[in-house]
């Protein structure tokens, strides 16, 4: 999860987990800057081409892509989880990682 203001660190998270070759992750953009930033025109926005292949791994928040919430520091925990607990309704099994950890072999 980040907003553009964290877009750097997410992109380094990816790399990471793609060359660990984790296969099964999304990176949850908070805000649409911050979806533009991972999967925008990679030249116009000065991230690596070597990201463009992690955009498959993207989603804008729903609610955000819904125009019902915007994010703030009030509520992006709660948005957060709001998520995470639709996924694990949805039968999935997660695996939340901080986008300050990197991984060094597929979980």
């Amino acid at each position: 999860f980040g907003t553009s203001d964290f877009a750097d660190l997410l992109v380094n998270w990816a790399l990471s987990a793609v060359r660990a070759h984790v296969h099964w992750f999304v990176l949850v953009a908070m805000d649409r800057k911050a979806l533009s930033l991972l999967c925008g025109d990679k030249s116009k926005d000065g991230i690596s081409s070597a990201v463009a292949n992690t955009c498959d791994h993207v989603v804008l928040l729903p609610r955000v892509a819904q125009s019902l919430v915007t994010i703030t520091k009030l509520n992006v925990i709660g948005e957060r989880q709001r998520f995470g607990v639709a996924v694990l309704n949805a039968g999935f099994s997660v695996l939340h990682a901080d986008a300050d950890a990197i991984f060094l072999k597929d979980p």
